[in-house]
């Protein structure tokens, strides 16, 4: 009872089918002296990351059942259905838009919310700046970083301009669950303390010098003639209080920016995959009651989280929010399996350090990374794949790379 495993599975090993293997049993545990109508996709959580992966497991484990039940096994009637209309084997999108739906009340959100198309996303966020331009009280902060960071839009391979700067970190701070107020500070911390080491005006030349020497670990020094010590010092006391005025401006943009999307997307229902989940874990861990965090953690006595390398920070948490603790008996039985060598929704905000963090503490070679009670490492390294040789040539030719031990089996 209560089994947990990080299975991390390099390419060809089998993956899916130790997937498959491990829900067809559970799936044959849970049927045992149940009565025939009984559902056992109920309790089980399935997610992957594509429509068509989806699709796959549950044709392969349709496939799997009736090679048991040719064996002369014994299946419910029902259980085909069971499988393809009322079962939780599903995108990870989807699963997250199902428990959005479940608190849109609560929160005022419109409940036939959907993805905006890039079209409509553009126009929201454009309406969004708009209203804040004729803000008055946030005009002139648009101003000044506006003039900081022109639109270079012209160039082939130019910088972000202010807006689509604005736009990336208001999602980027959805992403890792970050309060604005925290970013902010944050901010205007990395100016003071990461810019300009500690130091604040008034300056002396040699402060200057010192920045320059740790800015730079010592490859430059600063070179200044004595008359012009003045002017460099003044320069570089403008250049500091410029820099934390741009950084106050940008989080209380940032700040003014979500307050009204916040408004906006919920009247219009019109939300990204980020902000579906982010809600999700606003609602469960800011202001959720007792009774919803408690029945999330009943709601599945297994999850199984396929391609685990592709989650991305804000739905880890809101998977972690399904997961049980105490005695073993008590738990839900986990499956976190992946490989993070194969990555490939990092454009989608997936973030494969997590996966590598979970292989490295479960290996007893990092700390305070957060674990599951109970969780146990299972690599899988034999390659049913690809011919023999084909392996040991990119063995070898990777070897420096397999040896960090974050990049998996």
């Amino acid at each position: 009872p209560g089994g947990r495993v990080c299975v991390d599975a390099g390419a060809g090993t089998g993956k899916t089918t130790v997937l498959i293997e491990t829900l067809a049993e559970a799936i044959l545990q849970e049927i045992q002296g149940k009565p025939s109508d009984f559902n056992p996709m109920e309790k089980m959580l399935v997610v992957s990351f594509g429509v068509e992966a989806s699709r796959q497991l549950k044709s392969r484990l349709k496939q799997r059942l009736r090679d048991h039940e040719a064996a002369g096994g014994h299946l419910p009637p029902k259980i085909w259905r069971f499988i393809e209309s009322e079962s939780h084997i599903q995108t990870i999108d989807a699963f997250m838009q199902a428990l959005l739906r479940e608190i849109v009340a609560e929160i005022g959100l419109n409940p036939a919310f959907e993805i905006p198309t890039g079209l409509e996303q553009d126009n929201l966020v454009d309406e969004i700046l708009e209203r804040i331009h004729h803000d008055s009280s946030l005009r002139q902060k648009w101003l000044r970083l506006e003039e900081a960071f022109p639109s270079l839009d012209f160039l082939e391979y130019g910088p972000e301009n202010l807006r689509n700067m604005l736009w990336n970190t208001h999602q980027k701070t959805r992403d890792f669950c970050l309060e604005l107020k925290e970013v902010k500070n944050g901010l205007v911390s990395a100016v003071k303390n990461l810019i300009h080491r500690g130091m604040e005006p008034p300056f002396t030349i040699d402060d200057l010098r010192n920045l320059v020497q740790q800015l730079s670990t010592n490859v430059y020094a600063l070179d200044c003639p004595e008359d012009q010590e003045g002017a460099m010092i003044a320069h570089a006391e403008d250049v500091y209080n410029h820099s934390l005025q741009l950084a106050n401006d940008f989080g209380d943009l940032l700040i003014a920016f979500d307050e009204q999307y916040d408004a906006v997307t919920k009247k219009k229902g019109k939300l990204t995959y980020i902000d579906i989940a982010y809600l999700v874990w606003q609602y469960t861990s800011k202001k959720g009651d007792n009774d919803w965090k408690a029945s999330l953690q009943r709601m599945f006595d297994h999850l199984l989280v396929d391609e685990f390398q592709d989650t991305n920070f804000v739905q880890c948490e809101v998977i972690r929010s399904l997961i049980r603790s105490g005695a073993p008996h008590e738990r839900n039985h986990i499956m976190f399996i992946g490989d993070v060598k194969q990555s490939i929704y990092q454009w989608r905000s997936a973030e494969p350090q997590i996966f590598a963090d979970l292989i490295l503490c479960l290996k007893k070679k990092k700390q305070d990374v957060p674990v599951p009670e109970g969780m146990t490492y299972a690599p899988l390294t034999s390659n049913f794949r690809s011919n023999p040789k084909l392996i040991d040539f990119f063995n070898g030719l990777f070897s420096e790379l397999f040896k960090d031990e974050a990049r998996g089996a």
